[in-house]
C-alpha cells in the first residue's frame, strides 16, 4: 500500500495522520485523516472515495475507486477502526479487467456483512456489479452482475439493506430493449440469490434513471430518480414502491406546473411515522428551486414544499436525512446568493412545516453542499461539501447545526497546500457521534486525485 505525503491545512485544529485520537477532542475537532493513492498513480489516475457507512460497533466502511495497473480502475472498499487504522481493504476487478467504479455502500451489522454496488465494464459495456464482504475481515462472500436487455451501459447508483430479512436492494439506470435507459431495481438475499428484479420505463421517448433507494421496516423498497423526455429535455421525478416480492405497489410521476422539469435526487423512509420523503429540484421557469415531497407508505401525497433561496436564483437539492426520533427532515443542496453559491439546509417538521433554514458562506465565493447526515441521538445535522478558498483551491467544509434551531454549532475546513478537496458523502457513528467525510484530495505529485477519508469528533 503506497501512501502519499500529505501537507494539510485544517481551520482551528491540528490534523492527524495515523496518530492517536486526542482524548480531549471537542466536537468538530479532527480525529484522523487517511489518504490513499492507488498502485497506478498518474495524472489520469482516478482514486476517489464515493460513499461511507458506519457499523453499530463504530467500524467505518468506505468504498470508492482506485486506478490499478493492467485493469484500469477497481472497486476499493476499506474498513477503519476508531483511530483510523485500516482493518482491512478489498478490491473488486471485474472479469474484463476494465473500468470498475463503486458508487454506494451499505452495512448489515446484525449479519456482519458489507455491501457495495457500482458499475463494472464487461467485454461489451457497463454492468451493475454488487459485492458482499464479511464485515470482520473483508473476505468476499459473493459478487453478482446484471446486464440489461439493451446490450448497452448499465449503471448501479445506490444500495439499501432490509434490516429484517437482510435482503439488499440495488437501483440504477439500465439500457432497455427500446434503446433508452430504464430504472432497474434488483433485490438479493443475504446469500446473493436474486429475489426479484423490476424494470420501469415511462412510455415514449424517455430516459429513466434510478437515483436513490431506501427500504422500509416491512421490506418495501422505495426508489426515486428522474425520467427525461428526449424530445423536449423536460425531466419528471418518478418514485416507485415495490413489495418484498417485487410487486409494484405504487408509482408517482411528478412534472412541475407548465410542464417544467422536476428531478428526484434522494429518498428516505421514516419507519415510525409511515412516511416516505423525496427531494430534488423543480424548474421555476428560469431557475430551479428545491422541491421536497412527502408520501405515506401507500403512496398518498401528504405534503410538498419548495425552497427559493435569498436571491431568487438557482437552488438545487442534493440530499436529505430524517431524524428517526423526531421525524424532522433535513434537506441540503446549493443555493445561489447575491454573490455566489452557498450551502442551504432546510429543516421540516413531519407535517411539512418549515422549521429553519441555515446557510453557509465560506471564505470565498463558491460553496456547494454534497451530502447531509443526522445524529439520531442529539438530532444534530451535518452537511459537507466543497468550498472555495482564498488560495484558489477548493476545500472540504463540514458544518454542524442544531437539529432543533438550525444554529451553527461548528464548521471545519480541510484543505491542502497542493490541490483541491472534493467531499462526496458523510455519515455519523450512532455510538460516539463521530462524523466521517469521504471524497478526493488532489495529489500534486501526480496531478491526480487520492482516495480520502476524514474523521471529526462528534457530540
Amino acid at each position: 500500500m503506497r501512501r502519499a505525503v500529505v501537507t494539510t491545512v485544517l481551520t482551528g485544529a491540528i490534523c492527524l495522520l495515523g496518530g492517536a485520537v486526542p482524548a480531549s477532542a471537542a466536537p468538530g475537532d479532527p480525529l484522523w485523516v487517511d489518504r490513499y493513492a492507488g498502485p497506478a498513480p498518474g495524472p489520469d489516475a482516478e482514486d476517489y472515495a464515493r460513499d461511507v457507512a458506519v457499523g453499530t460497533d463504530g467500524t467505518v466502511y468506505v468504498t470508492g475507486t482506485v486506478a490499478s495497473p493492467g485493469s484500469d480502475n477497481d472497486f476499493r472498499t476499506v474498513a477503519y477502526g476508531p483511530t483510523g487504522a485500516v482493518l482491512w481493504s478489498a478490491r473488486y476487478d471485474g472479469p474484463a479487467h476494465d473500468f470498475d467504479a463503486a458508487e454506494a455502500i451499505a452495512v448489515d451489522s446484525s449479519r456482519d456483512t458489507v455491501y457495495v454496488t457500482g458499475t463494472s465494464f464487461s467485454a461489451t459495456d457497463g454492468d451493475y456489479a454488487t459485492v458482499a464482504y464479511d464485515a470482520n475481515d473483508g473476505t468476499r462472500r459473493w459478487a453478482k452482475r446484471y446486464a440489461g436487455p439493451g446490450g448497452a451501459a448499465d449503471s448501479a447508483n445506490d444500495i439499501a439493506v432490509d434490516s429484517s430479512s437482510g435482503n439488499v436492494s440495488v437501483t440504477g439506470s439500465s439500457a432497455g430493449a427500446s434503446g433508452t435507459s430504464d430504472y432497474a431495481t434488483i433485490a438479493y438475499s443475504p446469500a446473493g440469490t436474486p429475489q426479484w428484479r423490476v424494470r420501469y420505463s415511462v412510455p415514449g421517448s424517455f430516459a429513466d434513471r434510478g437515483r436513490a433507494v431506501a427500504v422500509g421496516s416491512d421490506g418495501t423498497t422505495y426508489v426515486t430518480g428522474s425520467s427525461r423526455n428526449l424530445d423536449t429535455g423536460i425531466e419528471s421525478s418518478t418514485t416507485q414502491a415495490y413489495s418484498s416480492t417485487g410487486a409494484v405497489l405504487w408509482t408517482d410521476r411528478a412534472v412541475g406546473p407548465g410542464n417544467v422539469s422536476t428531478t428526484g435526487e434522494d429518498i428516505a423512509v421514516d419507519y415510525a411515522r409511515h412516511a416516505v420523503y423525496v427531494t430534488g429540484s423543480r424548474s421555476n421557469g428560469d431557475f430551479f428551486d428545491y422541491r421536497t415531497r412527502a408520501f405515506d407508505t401507500n403512496g398518498v401525497a401528504r405534503w410538498a414544499a419548495s425552497y427559493d433561496g435569498t436571491a431568487g436564483l438557482t437552488d438545487e437539492a442534493v440530499g436529505l436525512a430524517v431524524n428517526p426520533a423526531t421525524g424532522a427532515v433535513s434537506v441540503t443542496g446549493f443555493s445561489q446568493g447575491t454573490a455566489s453559491f452557498e450551502y442551504a439546509t432546510v429543516n421540516y417538521a413531519p407535517n411539512g412545516t418549515q422549521r429553519w433554514v441555515a446557510r453557509y458562506d465560506g471564505d470565498e465565493n463558491g460553496d456547494f453542499a454534497a451530502a447531509v447526515a443526522v445524529d439520531a441521538v442529539t438530532g444534530a445535522v451535518y452537511v459537507t461539501g466543497t468550498s472555495a478558498s482564498s488560495a484558489g483551491r477548493s476545500q472540504a467544509a463540514t458544518v454542524a447545526y442544531s437539529g432543533a434551531t438550525g444554529a451553527q454549532q461548528w464548521a471545519r475546513r480541510f484543505g491542502t497546500n497542493a490541490g483541491s478537496v472534493t467531499p462526496n458523502a458523510v455519515a455519523v457513528d450512532p455510538g460516539t457521534g463521530n462524523v466521517y467525510v469521504v471524497g478526493t484530495v488532489l495529489n500534486a505529485a501526480v496531478s491526480g486525485p487520492d482516495y480520502a477519508a476524514i474523521a471529526h469528533a462528534g457530540r
